[in-house]
């Protein structure tokens, strides 16, 4: 679990756990209560503490029961012990000892417990879903002076429009390939007292060369639990047989084994209980029919939920019934009942999830069963008619069938061949260019084909197709490409929508021009070359009087920002977007690092002899800061994040090999995880290379721009608070409020500074030349400007200046004249650079 917000160690902890499905968040509640209560080891501060784990799906109904305003927090916190009450579990008639047993449970919490609230995203009603999150922060609220530290689980589909103020979000990430993953497939056979030597096969297939898919599947624990139970199964029928290659494939191989075992089941369970003539008609086809079809029906009765893809959707008993009796032999019919509570009880993909308003309901066992199984039905009802069965389901609740169109396409694929399956993405990327506007749904449409096309395009990967087929594919992803460039200038996509969008152009091209290098291949030992003219899009910035900083009326304005005076600015041209991976990569491939051992570059060398000391592993400076009084409480974390990163480790961006990361290394996403002496040592190399190759002249270099420079480029000689105007847009940039929680591809927000530069607030801080001084504090290097002060001298171990917020910060944050500061070893998922071009005799150092 990282967290994404810093922990106030002084006050109750509350906090939100988010993760995608599958990614282990009830079992990271589980193994919670579990150790609080069993394990002698775990933390002391946890251990023997009351504990009180309840579904919110459970407060679904009685919230939807209740009006929607005018109720006071004390109304709901009153309302939620209430249902605790009704879920003791007392007998009829004894409504007063439940009462009782209620209020003992929550006065033991309130003396030294732990709330765990789990599935914020199982309320399904949009409306009683707010309800219930102002009912959980009420709840909080109400354990302020409590010992009860309170945990919630949510989905990150639905938390954005129910966030919990106060409350710290922690971010549930992918198992790590080095430790987890192994541990978890050793466990799971030695549990199952399985030979040590098949756990080593089934690793080795799993990170071989060329399974990037699987390898990526085993990183979310259900579906590394699936792929265990599929290699068992295929070990034991013929070790030979490869492991499932993508998603669907998984799901149809543990489909099948679910299926298998119910019939062999059936056999065994049914005598006594069914005829002889049902048994024989209770075929595996017929049973998968009859789940193809229920998932179809509970898919088409799903309601729209606000784009909340990943919920967990029920379906009655009797909903079974109808599909049972259209698929049995007239004969046997009458024992339909007996055989739908033989599907019910022993199918292994369904289980019980209680009483409802019209009887017992049902769950699949995982949410992309149900998924996988509703498109195999559309693909078998009517292959020819799935533009319109799922064309007009997308446009009206794109979330709630993203993975039935992504598995529609890979099954028609499967199924009916590559032509039908490229003209079914084609159909669903069709642009009415008569429609003056288009709202977020349209876009999230967009979404759904765009990954159904990167889907074909690996299921189609070393397979021939036809010319004809080979053109539609390209035609496919040019009418991709439209609407991507369409979504970098509208403003109607929600900030999560660019984020998919600007990921499945990362993967299959960006078809923007100067994003990611002409050069550029997914090969990581591709060395390539970079030109100033084709890969850099560079914004010139008028020579002219500018007065940086805030202006004393600014209330919420920092003291370093006042004093500010008009400066002579020499003209520069700066890069209209932050430094992309796919840039960065020609210098990590093409020698920029340099060696393991021996000298450091010349690039390294001119920056400064504290850069060649980080080059070999040693932190010059550091321990100035560890003294500092302002950070002596973070010191020694400090000093062990630092010191892991050895000399070694510094040949390369921190996160780059990290499949944790994979999504935020996109090629046209920004560079991340380097220091400032990478920063620099980029820019040095450039300045080299392209001299060498006449790219560049001799009274020019690139370097980082000073800060005075970026706030110049950010805002313009109107001196904007940001870089679109006076007034916030929640919609113009990728900070804290837009709650994607990570990086976006660079420059897909349309709110530009008056010169046209992007992302020039939020999604990464952005490293400058200048010196923010010794201490984290009070900087030594303020405004007013002055000229012969060196605070832009490379040399040194002081702090350095970084603008412009990030994905992680506040508005406020995020304004044009907002100074903060980083250490120079230092590195982080939400920092990053641009760079300029200026003239040596502009230039001091």
């Amino acid at each position: 679990i990282r967290d994404s917000r810093s922990i106030d160690a002084g006050g109750p902890l509350r906090a939100v756990l988010i993760g995608e499905a599958g990614a282990g968040k009830s079992s990271v509640v589980a193994d919670l209560i579990h150790r609080c209560a069993h394990d002698p080891d775990f933390h002391a501060a946890l251990r023997g503490r009351t504990l009180l784990r309840f579904k919110l799906e459970d407060l679904a109904e009685p919230m939807a029961a209740l009006p929607a305003h005018g109720l006071h927090d004390q109304a709901l916190v009153d309302r939620f012990w209430q249902i605790v009450a009704e879920h003791i579990g007392m007998a009829e008639g004894e409504h007063d000892l439940a009462v009782a047993a209620a209020g003992r449970l929550r006065q033991r919490l309130r003396q030294r417990g732990l709330l765990l609230l789990d599935g914020l995203d199982e309320v399904l009603d949009p409306a009683a879903r707010a309800l219930t999150a102002r009912l959980v922060a009420a709840v909080g609220n109400d354990l302020d002076q409590a010992d009860c530290p309170l945990l919630v689980t949510a989905r990150p589909y639905v938390y954005p429009d129910c966030a919990l103020d106060a409350f710290q979000v922690w971010r549930l990430l992918p198992l790590d390939s080095n430790t987890q993953i192994p541990a978890l497939v050793r466990n799971w056979y030695r549990a199952l007292e399985i030979p040590e030597g098949q756990a080593s096969h089934l690793l080795a297939a799993l990170t071989g060369t060329g399974d990037g898919a699987r390898a990526e599947m085993a990183t979310r624990p259900l579906l590394l639990t699936l792929l265990i139970a599929v290699a068992l199964e295929r070990q034991r029928k013929d070790p030979s047989t490869p492991l499932p290659e993508d998603r669907a494939e998984l799901i149809e191989a543990a489909t099948e084994l679910f299926v298998k075992r119910w019939f062999e089941r059936v056999g065994q369970v049914g005598r006594g209980r069914l005829s002889a003539a049902l048994i024989a008609a209770l075929t595996e086809p017929r049973l998968r029919q009859v789940l193809e079809r229920v998932s179809l029906a509970a898919q088409r009765g799903r309601p729209e939920l606000d784009g909340a893809a990943e919920v967990t959707v029920e379906v009655a008993a009797d909903a079974f019934l109808r599909p049972l009796l259209h698929c049995l032999p007239t004969a046997v019919r009458g024992e339909a009942e007996q055989a739908e509570r033989l599907i019910l009880e022993r199918a292994g993909l369904l289980f019980a999830r209680g009483p409802g308003p019209d009887g017992e309901r049902y769950g699949f066992v995982h949410r992309q069963f149900q998924e996988y199984l509703a498109a195999c039905a559309l693909v078998a009802e009517d292959a020819g008619a799935l533009e319109h069965s799922l064309g007009e389901p997308l446009r009206h609740s794109p979330g709630a069938w993203r993975e039935v169109v992504r598995f529609a396409v890979l099954r028609l694929q499967d199924d009916h061949g590559a032509g039908e399956a490229i003209d079914l993405v084609r159909a669903l990327l069709f642009e009415d260019r008569s429609a003056a506007a288009c709202d977020d749904a349209c876009f999230q449409k967009v979404v759904a084909a765009g990954l159904a096309l990167e889907d074909l395009h690996k299921a189609l990967t070393g397979k021939r197709l036809t010319p004809h087929q080979q053109a539609e594919l390209a035609d496919a992803k040019a009418r991709l490409d439209r609407w991507y460039q369409r979504l970098v200038s509208d403003p109607a996509p929600a900030p999560r929508t660019r984020l998919d969008l600007g990921r499945i152009a990362g993967r299959l091209g960006d078809p923007r021009p100067k994003i990611v290098s002409t050069g550029w291949t997914p090969d990581p030992e591709a060395a390539f070359l970079l030109d100033p003219k084709q890969d850099f899009d560079w914004v010139q910035i008028p020579t002219g009087r500018f007065r940086p900083g805030s202006d004393e009326a600014e209330q919420d304005a920092f003291d370093d920002e006042y004093g500010g005076q008009p400066v002579d600015l020499p003209g520069f041209a700066i890069t209209r977007v932050p430094i992309t991976c796919g840039q960065f990569a020609a210098f990590s491939r093409g020698g920029g690092y340099g060696p393991t051992d021996g000298p450091a570059p010349q690039w390294w060398a001119e920056i400064s002899d504290q850069a060649v000391a980080w080059w070999h592993g040693q932190n010059p400076g550091l321990e100035q800061y560890c003294a500092d009084p302002d950070f002596k409480q973070h010191a020694e974390a400090y000093r062990r994040w630092v010191a892991q990163r050895k000399a070694k480790h510094r040949r390369r961006p921190w996160y780059e090999g990290d499949p944790r990361y994979a999504d935020w290394l996109l090629p046209n996403h920004p560079l991340i995880g380097v220091s400032w002496y990478e920063a620099m040592a980029f820019c040095g190399w450039l300045t080299a290379h392209w001299r060498d190759r006449d790219l560049l002249a001799d009274n020019e270099l690139i370097r980082l721009p000073t800060e005075i420079e970026w706030e110049r480029a950010a805002r313009g000689l109107a001196r904007r608070r940001w870089p679109w105007g006076d007034h916030w847009r929640p919609d113009a940039a990728n900070t804290e409020e837009a709650e994607v929680q990570a990086t976006t591809a660079v420059g897909l927000f349309p709110a530009a500074s008056p010169e046209g530069l992007l992302d020039m607030a939020g999604n990464v801080w952005e490293w400058t030349t200048t010196r923010w001084g010794p201490t984290i504090g009070e900087p030594a290097f303020g405004w007013p400007w002055k000229p012969d002060d060196e605070r832009d001298d490379p040399r040194g171990t002081d702090l350095r200046v970084v603008r412009g917020g990030s994905w992680t910060n506040t508005p406020r944050d995020c304004r044009c004249a907002f100074r903060d500061r980083g250490d120079p070893h230092g590195w982080g998922n939400n920092l990053g650079f641009r760079v300029a071009r200026v003239s040596l005799a502009h230039s001091d150092f």
